[in-house]
């Protein structure tokens, strides 16, 4: 592994900057290798240094997708031998990660970048605001940043391009939107999404079960969302009425909606409770608030029998991802980012038609284009997956063997040192 990944260490004196860097910040942990043998960073030549490696900025203390996705990347880059520094942006808006879990990352924070490309994994609605209050972090620098979006024909933030030299994007569905808007100069590069194992099941699958009132005769469904990502997007009323259906004809079938931020949005939560009593599906139907370390997270994931996402579009649907690659049947929206990892093969995807919004709410416009699921062809799902477990077993064996295959580390390192090399 070690020669793969230096294979010119004798030779290069880049190759040897980049190996002190892996074995100063991670390796000496797993060759346990004393620290009293370790190269001085003061040692290796900066100007040098600053052309192997990168900066990677973003809310890694949050809990949000956003932020997950740059502790990912971080975490798999550790993997190469292309050096990184961290920078944390501080917020409020989001639950937090666990003081155990912070000090993964906080070890690899810098004060001020140290190599001369920034990746941000900062949205474009966000990215101005992060620059008018850390102006140094952009100054003299290459600077990308991963953006997301949930519409492939509209992009509603022009002067974010002035922030950046490059947007980087994980599926071809927010490519196509970037791509219609950015001004020549910028480069819009579409990478894979850094997925991997970032977890261990803590709590076995029927403990956990149990811990929320579901027994193992039931047919649990999960779905997971955070009202920050937008309720009309996320369209949890139609899955309850999807549901509804599908317990006619299963009187054990179960679901649990795993919702961030309710604190938030009093409203929208209001309105998925009065939807719950409505239908009389308080018995079936279970809501979890609270924040959940990412052990535990997981773990719940591994409890459920299937997921399901009604969503009326999706930058890329990491819980899907999730689902799949702990060998779950999946069932969604046959529209937006989930599309780079689903198909009719190793899914359930859900019809759809195509409607206008029929009003603005965040950065989405009245009149704008988006998915509307068939909720009766989702229960048709929900149902066969009930009652054919030969093919939901089937089902989640390809889903599960496509995520692993498509998300790989090679692709991901290649990625980064054509990003850094560039």
């Amino acid at each position: 592994d070690l020669q793969q990944a230096f294979p010119d260490i004798k030779n290069s004196e880049a190759s040897r900057i980049s190996y002190n860097h892996w074995i100063i910040n991670d390796g000496y942990k797993n060759y346990n290798v004393s620290k009293s043998l370790l190269p001085s960073l003061e040692s290796i030549d900066d100007s040098i240094a600053a052309s192997r490696g990168v900066n990677i900025v973003g809310y890694f203390e949050s809990v949000n997708g956003v932020a997950e996705a740059a502790r990912l990347y971080f975490k798999k880059s550790l993997s190469s031998s292309i050096a990184t520094t961290l920078f944390s942006i501080p917020t409020a808006a989001h639950s937090q990660l666990t003081s155990e879990e912070i000090l993964d990352y906080s070890r690899y924070y810098a004060e001020s970048p140290a190599f001369s490309k920034n990746i941000f994994f900062v949205n474009s609605d966000e990215i101005n605001n992060v620059k008018s209050h850390f102006p140094d972090l952009f100054k003299d620098k290459y600077n990308a940043a991963v953006w997301w979006w949930e519409f492939d024909d509209y992009f509603d933030f022009p002067d974010a391009f002035n922030c950046v030299d490059e947007v980087i994007v994980f599926t071809d569905f927010v490519a196509r939107a970037i791509r219609k808007t950015a001004p020549e100069n910028i480069k819009v590069t579409k990478m894979t999404y850094p997925f991997m194992k970032n977890w261990e099941l803590t709590v076995s699958r029927s403990d956990i079960r149990k811990s929320i009132g579901i027994s193992d005769a039931d047919y649990m469904f999960l779905y997971v969302f955070d009202l920050f990502s937008g309720f009309d997007r996320k369209n949890p009323l139609a899955l309850i009425d999807a549901f509804h259906t599908t317990s006619k004809t299963y009187s054990n079938a179960r679901l649990v909606i795993k919702i961030g931020h309710t604190e938030h949005f009093a409203d929208e939560y209001k309105s998925i409770q009065d939807r719950i009593n409505k239908l009389s599906l308080k018995e079936k139907i279970i809501v979890l608030t609270e924040s959940l370390p990412r052990n535990l997270y997981m773990s719940l994931m591994d409890g459920a029998d299937a997921y399901i996402s009604l969503h009326r579009s999706e930058g890329l649907g990491l819980s899907m991802l999730e689902a799949m690659y702990l060998g779950k049947p999946v069932i969604a929206t046959s529209y937006g980012g989930n599309l780079e990892f689903m198909n009719e093969d190793n899914s359930l995807l859900v019809e759809h038609d195509i409607v206008e919004l029929e009003r603005d709410f965040g950065p989405y416009k009245k009149g704008w284009l988006w998915a509307e699921p068939d909720i009766l062809n989702a229960s048709k799902h929900m149902i066969r997956l009930i009652f054919d477990s030969e093919f939901s077993d089937d089902l989640a064996s390809k889903g599960q063997n496509d995520v692993m295959n498509q998300f790989d580390r090679t692709t991901h390192v290649n990625e980064l040192y054509d990003f850094v090399s560039s």
